[in-house]
Parts: C-alpha cells; sequence; structure tokens
C-alpha cells in the first residue's frame, strides 16, 4: 500500500445465507501516510571526453515535499548547484583511463529533515581522438642518390594506427613507417 497512490481503499464484502439471500457491505479503509526518504530517479550518468558533464538530478520526495541536495564530500571535479550535477572542467583522456567515478550525494527532505545518501556513477566515455604524424617536416631529398626518412605517428587512445603514403612520386615508398627510395 502507498498512500500517494491510493490514500484509502475500499473493499467489498459478501455475506450469503442458506437460501441464496446475500447482502454486500463496503468499507473504506483509509491507508496512514508514513515519511518515506527521497527517491534518486537515476544514480548513472556518461559524459563524453571533451566535455563538460551539466545533469538535472531528478530527485522526489514522495510526499510531495521540496528537497536539498548535496555531495557530502568535497570534490575537486564535481559540484552540485541547486539540483545541477557538474563537472568543473573538461573531462580528460586521463579522468577516461581512470574509470568511473563513484561521488555521494545527500539529499535531505526540507519538511521533515531526513536525508538519504546515494552513491551516484560518473563514467568519462572515450571519445576517439586523431592520431597524430609526430614529425612536423621532411629532409630534403637530393636529386640521384638514395632518400630515408622514419615517419612515427601517435594516438591518444592507443588504437593502432596505419601510415598511409597518398599520391607519391613514382620514387617514394612508405613501408613499416619508413619513406624510402631513390631520388
Amino acid at each position: 500500500l502507498n498512500h500517494e497512490t491510493a490514500p484509502s481503499l475500499v473493499v467489498k464484502v459478501q455475506v450469503t445465507d442458506s437460501l441464496g439471500k446475500s447482502f454486500i457491505q463496503e468499507f473504506t479503509i483509509a491507508v496512514t501516510d508514513v515519511e518515506e526518504e527521497p527517491v534518486f530517479a537515476s544514480t548513472s550518468f556518461q559524459v563524453d571526453e571533451g566535455k563538460e558533464l551539466s545533469v538535472k538530478l531528478d530527485v522526489q520526495d514522495p510526499e510531495g515535499g521540496a528537497v536539498t541536495l548535496a555531495m557530502t564530500q568535497e570534490s575537486d571535479l564535481f559540484e552540485i548547484v541547486g539540483s545541477v550535477l557538474s563537472s568543473n572542467r573538461i573531462i580528460t583522456q586521463e579522468d577516461v583511463d581512470g574509470g568511473a567515478l563513484v561521488i555521494s550525494v545527500s539529499a535531505t527532505d526540507v519538511g521533515t529533515g531526513q536525508a538519504l545518501i546515494q552513491a551516484v556513477t560518473i563514467t568519462p566515455v572515450n571519445v576517439n581522438d586523431s592520431p597524430l604524424i609526430t614529425k612536423s617536416s621532411l629532409e630534403d631529398a637530393t636529386e640521384g642518390r638514395s632518400y630515408t626518412q622514419i615517419i612515427t605517428a601517435t594516438d591518444k587512445d592507443n588504437d593502432d594506427v596505419t601510415l598511409t603514403l597518398l599520391d607519391p612520386p613514382a620514387w617514394l615508398t612508405l613501408n613499416n613507417g619508413t619513406l624510402s627510395g631513390t631520388v
């Protein structure tokens, strides 16, 4: 039974005698309300790398009263203002590598002072970053001589990378990161 959904309940009882006569009596049972803790609609959130978190925490008092929210411990990364949980900075690859973060949020029923401490999980989500070539220029080539240059690339996400030579001159090849040929 829940007072908020049904403050009273109607029950019908029928009595029948041995000759088939019957009578139906309706009874109304009042459901007494009890103070219940605030309820979080969601306790798990995701935020993409390169973005800031900003989500409204949907917390309801079953009796319809006001609820205040606060973090139970200070955090360098997150804060709650009103009912909005937000990050203090952009989420980085290091945050993604660190995995899900759990913070404790206190939801207090303003009318009664009754508080619920709820664990809230925030999961930083990796966004695939473009790989980068670590050289910004190549050495000049000399006509009639062999030419060799090492090309390396990095990827913040530690994904495997492939180097491909696009529209090369006929004398130049790229094999396992080595540019080579005879000019």
